[in-house]
């Protein structure tokens, strides 16, 4: 069968169980001998390595059973919007990870085991975006390596997550910090494609235009530059032309989106609301794949 299909999972946070809902659907559907390649950014690229080890409904009980407790996201905020503050008059203040994404990494490691073996052997192309430091750029990094180490790397947002993460002597942090849609890089690889290319997005498009998420941006892409001390990052920061850059795409007869109707708050520890929206991502994703005639024979 031929492999004619491209998947771009993208970030969300607490909102990428939809994307883990969808990743459930394919995987019942047995896409797999059609898919061609994975972009994963962020919680996209962790439901995309559990799709590839063929395990996602464990991955997607990460969400709703792991993460709802006090060990991932921290519920004083006001401590850490304290710490945070007290960071910009003095960077010697230790500033408190509000989202621990080691916990995140070692419960895939050791509780709820990744089958990263599976992911290195499998015939689809496996590709995990962050944000290189020094490049001050987006980057690609091949998923069928030290995945552990670039999954990290790809969550380490910023500024809730205040570390980067070093992989072969580089520093690299969350693939979405500055909240990019189609970087350059991916933009290279899709203008050229004549394979059907599907967009997952955990939240309603429309959101990427919305005041709120502007600010995140302009606070998250300020708190980066102030840690790794290069104000060149500013220029970095999303703006409203991605989201046009997008529309542009979805115009293209092989291009197609599944994203989600519904947005709950990122650092959202509701049971309830974060199966919903599972569940959600499941039966978008069913509909999707019947009304475009796209599931695997």
């Amino acid at each position: 069968m031929k492999r004619d299909i491209i998947l771009v999972f993208f970030g969300g946070t607490m909102n990428g169980v939809f994307g883990a809902g969808v990743v459930s659907a394919l995987q019942k559907a047995n896409l797999y001998p059609r898919i061609h390649s994975i972009y994963g950014i962020s919680c996209g690229a962790h439901n995309a390595a559990y799709f590839l080890a063929e395990n996602t409904s464990l991955g997607a009980s990460i969400y709703y059973k792991d993460l709802i407790g006090k060990n991932f996201i921290k519920d004083n905020k006001f401590i850490f919007l304290r710490k945070l503050s007290s960071h910009f008059v003095c960077s010697r203040e230790r500033i408190p990870k509000m989202i621990d994404i080691d916990y995140l990494v070692e419960i895939e490691k050791n509780k709820k085991k990744l089958d990263i073996s599976k992911i290195s052997k499998s015939k689809i192309k496996f590709y995990i975006r962050v944000f290189d430091i020094k490049g001050m750029q987006e980057k690609y990094l091949s998923g069928k390596t030290n995945i552990f180490k670039k999954l990290h790397a790809s969550s380490a947002i910023m500024p809730f997550y205040p570390k980067v993460v070093k992989i072969n002597g580089r520093q690299y942090a969350d693939g979405q910090v500055l909240s990019k849609i189609i970087d350059s890089s991916l933009d290279r690889v899709l203008s050229r494609t004549n394979k059907k290319v599907i967009f997952i997005f955990n939240m309603p498009v429309r959101n990427y235009l919305s005041p709120k998420y502007l600010f995140a941006n302009a606070l998250w892409t300020l708190f980066l530059a102030m840690k790794i001390k290069d104000p060149r990052v500013i220029k970095k920061l999303n703006i409203p032309s991605e989201y046009f850059k997008l529309r542009k795409y979805l115009k293209k007869p092989n291009f197609y989106m599944i994203n989600s109707n519904i947005e709950i708050s990122p650092f959202c520890k509701d049971k309830k609301k974060l199966i919903e929206l599972y569940n959600h991502g499941i039966n978008k994703t069913n509909e999707f794949l019947e009304e475009n005639r796209l599931i695997a024979k």
